[in-house]
Protein backbone atom coordinates (compact mmCIF):
# COMPACT_ATOMS: atom_id res chain seq x y z
CA UNK A 1 0.00 0.00 0.00
CA UNK A 2 2.61 2.90 -1.05
CA UNK A 3 -0.01 4.50 -3.32
CA UNK A 4 -0.84 8.09 -2.16
CA UNK A 5 -4.50 8.15 -3.06
CA UNK A 6 -5.43 4.57 -1.13
CA UNK A 7 -2.91 6.03 1.74
CA UNK A 8 -5.10 8.82 1.78
CA UNK A 9 -8.65 6.94 2.05
CA UNK A 10 -7.03 4.77 4.45
CA UNK A 11 -5.49 7.89 6.79
CA UNK A 12 -8.59 9.58 7.14
CA UNK A 13 -11.00 6.46 7.92
CA UNK A 14 -8.22 5.75 10.81
CA UNK A 15 -7.60 9.32 11.71
CA UNK A 16 -11.57 9.15 12.15
CA UNK A 17 -11.96 5.64 14.34
CA UNK A 18 -9.01 6.31 16.44
CA UNK A 19 -10.71 10.04 17.18
CA UNK A 20 -13.83 8.50 18.03
CA UNK A 21 -12.82 5.65 20.32
CA UNK A 22 -10.36 9.12 22.28
CA UNK A 23 -13.17 11.44 22.59
CA UNK A 24 -16.08 8.56 23.89
CA UNK A 25 -13.11 7.09 26.17
CA UNK A 26 -12.81 10.03 28.47
CA UNK A 27 -16.20 9.92 29.33
CA UNK A 28 -17.50 8.26 32.04
CA UNK A 29 -20.13 5.19 31.74
CA UNK A 30 -23.12 7.45 32.62
CA UNK A 31 -21.97 10.20 30.01
CA UNK A 32 -21.16 7.30 27.46
CA UNK A 33 -24.91 5.64 28.21
CA UNK A 34 -26.88 9.09 28.93
CA UNK A 35 -29.44 9.71 25.97
CA UNK A 36 -29.42 13.43 25.26
CA UNK A 37 -33.41 13.60 25.34
CA UNK A 38 -36.04 10.59 25.24
CA UNK A 39 -36.22 11.46 20.70
CA UNK A 40 -31.93 10.84 20.75
CA UNK A 41 -29.59 7.61 21.47
CA UNK A 42 -26.53 8.37 23.72
CA UNK A 43 -23.13 9.05 22.77
CA UNK A 44 -22.06 5.26 22.79
CA UNK A 45 -24.35 3.87 20.19
CA UNK A 46 -22.91 6.60 17.75
CA UNK A 47 -19.43 4.26 18.61
CA UNK A 48 -21.31 0.79 18.08
CA UNK A 49 -23.13 2.00 15.17
CA UNK A 50 -19.70 3.12 13.32
CA UNK A 51 -18.07 -0.21 15.05
CA UNK A 52 -20.69 -2.20 13.26
CA UNK A 53 -20.14 -0.50 9.50
CA UNK A 54 -16.14 -0.83 9.93
CA UNK A 55 -16.56 -4.67 11.08
CA UNK A 56 -19.35 -4.96 8.09
CA UNK A 57 -16.66 -3.55 5.68
CA UNK A 58 -14.00 -5.71 6.58
CA UNK A 59 -15.49 -8.57 6.10
CA UNK A 60 -16.83 -7.95 2.93
CA UNK A 61 -12.98 -7.13 1.72
CA UNK A 62 -11.73 -10.18 3.05
CA UNK A 63 -12.66 -13.76 3.70
CA UNK A 64 -13.34 -13.01 7.59
CA UNK A 65 -16.57 -13.18 9.09
CA UNK A 66 -17.75 -10.24 10.77
CA UNK A 67 -16.49 -9.57 14.42
CA UNK A 68 -19.96 -9.37 15.26
CA UNK A 69 -21.07 -12.97 14.78
CA UNK A 70 -18.32 -14.43 14.76
CA UNK A 71 -17.70 -13.79 18.40
CA UNK A 72 -21.17 -14.45 19.27
CA UNK A 73 -21.28 -10.77 20.89
CA UNK A 74 -25.20 -10.91 20.35
CA UNK A 75 -25.55 -13.64 23.09
CA UNK A 76 -22.22 -12.65 25.22
CA UNK A 77 -23.57 -9.15 25.87
CA UNK A 78 -27.44 -10.76 26.38
CA UNK A 79 -28.71 -8.71 23.90
CA UNK A 80 -32.32 -9.10 21.56
CA UNK A 81 -31.21 -9.70 18.11
CA UNK A 82 -35.02 -8.21 16.55
CA UNK A 83 -34.09 -4.78 18.57
CA UNK A 84 -30.56 -3.89 16.92
CA UNK A 85 -31.96 -2.80 13.96
CA UNK A 86 -31.02 -3.48 10.11
CA UNK A 87 -28.12 -5.65 9.89
CA UNK A 88 -27.57 -5.27 13.67
CA UNK A 89 -26.33 -1.68 13.37
CA UNK A 90 -28.95 0.09 14.61
CA UNK A 91 -30.82 1.16 11.56
CA UNK A 92 -34.11 2.22 12.49
CA UNK A 93 -33.90 0.79 15.97
CA UNK A 94 -35.89 3.51 18.28
CA UNK A 95 -34.07 5.59 20.77
CA UNK A 96 -35.16 3.40 23.51
CA UNK A 97 -33.65 0.34 21.98
CA UNK A 98 -30.47 2.11 21.18
CA UNK A 99 -29.90 3.40 24.86
CA UNK A 100 -30.89 -0.52 25.98
CA UNK A 101 -28.43 -1.89 24.05
CA UNK A 102 -25.65 0.49 25.25
CA UNK A 103 -26.33 0.36 28.45
CA UNK A 104 -26.46 -3.66 28.43
CA UNK A 105 -23.06 -3.83 26.48
CA UNK A 106 -21.72 -1.15 28.59
CA UNK A 107 -18.63 1.52 27.56
CA UNK A 108 -15.29 -0.96 28.12
CA UNK A 109 -17.19 -4.00 26.17
CA UNK A 110 -18.72 -1.45 23.29
CA UNK A 111 -15.23 0.55 23.22
CA UNK A 112 -13.10 -3.28 23.22
CA UNK A 113 -15.71 -4.31 20.18
CA UNK A 114 -15.30 -1.17 18.25
CA UNK A 115 -11.60 -0.92 18.68
CA UNK A 116 -11.27 -4.87 17.37
CA UNK A 117 -13.98 -3.52 14.07
CA UNK A 118 -11.47 -0.80 13.62
CA UNK A 119 -8.23 -2.49 13.58
CA UNK A 120 -9.95 -5.29 11.11
CA UNK A 121 -10.95 -2.93 9.29
CA UNK A 122 -7.69 -0.77 9.24
CA UNK A 123 -5.45 -3.94 8.32
CA UNK A 124 -7.83 -5.12 5.21
CA UNK A 125 -7.47 -1.20 4.28
CA UNK A 126 -3.50 -1.21 4.12
CA UNK A 127 -3.69 -4.63 1.78
CA UNK A 128 -5.45 -2.63 -0.76
CA UNK A 129 -3.89 -1.16 -3.76
CA UNK A 130 -5.21 1.21 -6.66
CA UNK A 131 -6.34 -0.64 -8.52
CA UNK A 132 -8.72 -2.70 -5.98
CA UNK A 133 -10.36 0.43 -5.57
CA UNK A 134 -12.19 0.10 -8.62
CA UNK A 135 -13.37 -4.02 -8.17
CA UNK A 136 -16.72 -3.97 -8.82
CA UNK A 137 -18.80 -5.31 -5.76
CA UNK A 138 -22.09 -5.55 -4.06
CA UNK A 139 -22.42 -1.96 -1.79
CA UNK A 140 -22.08 -2.41 2.36
CA UNK A 141 -25.41 -0.84 2.20
CA UNK A 142 -27.38 -3.92 1.78
CA UNK A 143 -30.54 -2.16 2.46
CA UNK A 144 -33.67 -1.53 0.58
CA UNK A 145 -34.91 2.13 1.15
CA UNK A 146 -38.00 1.69 -1.08
CA UNK A 147 -39.82 -0.60 1.09
CA UNK A 148 -41.27 0.65 3.96
CA UNK A 149 -40.44 0.18 6.50
CA UNK A 150 -36.74 -0.50 5.50
CA UNK A 151 -35.75 -4.31 5.11
CA UNK A 152 -32.12 -6.04 4.25
CA UNK A 153 -31.82 -6.49 1.21
CA UNK A 154 -29.04 -6.61 -2.19
CA UNK A 155 -26.66 -3.58 -1.97
CA UNK A 156 -26.60 -1.55 -5.55
CA UNK A 157 -23.97 -2.39 -7.18
CA UNK A 158 -20.78 -0.36 -6.81
CA UNK A 159 -17.18 -0.28 -6.63
CA UNK A 160 -15.07 -0.45 -3.79
CA UNK A 161 -14.01 3.49 -3.70
CA UNK A 162 -17.43 4.20 -3.22
CA UNK A 163 -18.33 1.85 -0.37
CA UNK A 164 -14.61 3.33 1.44
CA UNK A 165 -16.04 6.77 0.56
CA UNK A 166 -19.47 5.99 2.31
CA UNK A 167 -17.61 4.30 5.40
CA UNK A 168 -15.74 7.87 5.84
CA UNK A 169 -17.81 10.37 5.31
CA UNK A 170 -20.62 8.63 7.53
CA UNK A 171 -18.14 7.83 10.33
CA UNK A 172 -17.20 11.49 10.39
CA UNK A 173 -20.57 12.74 10.29
CA UNK A 174 -21.12 10.55 13.86
CA UNK A 175 -18.28 11.72 14.81
CA UNK A 176 -18.97 14.94 14.70
CA UNK A 177 -22.40 14.40 16.79
CA UNK A 178 -20.48 12.48 19.19
CA UNK A 179 -18.16 16.26 19.38
CA UNK A 180 -21.64 18.26 19.41
CA UNK A 181 -23.02 16.14 22.10
CA UNK A 182 -20.34 16.03 24.48
CA UNK A 183 -20.66 19.74 24.44
CA UNK A 184 -23.90 20.37 24.96
CA UNK A 185 -24.61 17.84 27.46
CA UNK A 186 -21.36 18.18 29.72
CA UNK A 187 -20.80 21.67 28.86
CA UNK A 188 -17.38 20.71 27.56
CA UNK A 189 -15.56 22.17 24.67
CA UNK A 190 -15.85 20.39 21.41
CA UNK A 191 -15.49 20.99 17.77
CA UNK A 192 -16.32 19.24 14.56
CA UNK A 193 -12.71 18.18 13.47
CA UNK A 194 -13.63 17.37 10.09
Amino acid sequence: MSDPIVKEILGTITWTQNRMIRETSSLTEKEFCLQPSPAAPPIGWHVWHIGRWADILQSSMTDRQEHWEQAGLVAKFGLDPTKLGLLQMGTIQSSQEAADVISTMGQERLLEYARSAFDMTDAALKELALADLYTPRESILRIDWSATPFTEGKGADVLLIEDLNFHSTHSQRHLGMIEALIGVMFNREGTATI
